[in-house]
């Protein structure tokens, strides 16, 4: 697969090179980080910043917004708030842990760490060579036969 070529290359070039544009990670941690879209979410938000820190808070009104597809207004409270405490315990502690961003569990700003840079461009990568699943996709298709099966069986 390109990508998987794509990433040794990077790889390989983080080896030689300890600037924001490298990924100091290992290829397993890396892929056990973005394993979740909230977690790639905050790499992408903190690499488009530039010199703006988000809150925690903002992070979540955003992720809230995405996950919702709603506008960040008019997300309401209670969508919010589950997003902000899955960030504070589970995902701001696993970037911070692996450097990819700074933060502590009492502050209220996120800053990018070591690879942010890199890793959005690698997320970026991915975003251009792989195709969503368009709607009637594979799991389109196994609910239409899960449904074919139960009528031919005489259910509702």
């Amino acid at each position: 697969m390109n990508f998987g070529r794509a990433f040794r290359e990077m790889h390989r070039q983080t080896r030689t090179s300890s600037d924001r544009s490298s990924i100091a990670l290992r290829e397993d941690a890396l892929f056990d980080l973005l394993a979740d879209s909230r977690r790639r979410f905050v790499v992408e938000r903190l690499a488009e910043r530039g010199q703006s820190v988000p809150t925690v808070a903002a992070l979540a009104g955003e992720i809230a917004a995405d996950e919702t597809h709603m506008a960040p207004v008019h997300v309401p409270r209670r969508r919010v708030d589950p997003v902000e405490r899955d960030l504070r315990e589970e995902h701001l502690p696993r970037l911070a842990r692996a450097g990819v961003v700074q933060w502590t569990d009492d502050a209220e700003n996120v800053w990018p760490g070591h690879s942010v840079d890199a890793i959005a461009e690698l997320l970026q990568e991915v975003d251009r060579r792989v195709q969503p699943d368009p709607i009637g996709g594979v799991a389109s298709q196994r609910a239409s036969r899960t449904v074919d099966a139960w009528e031919s069986r005489g259910r509702p």
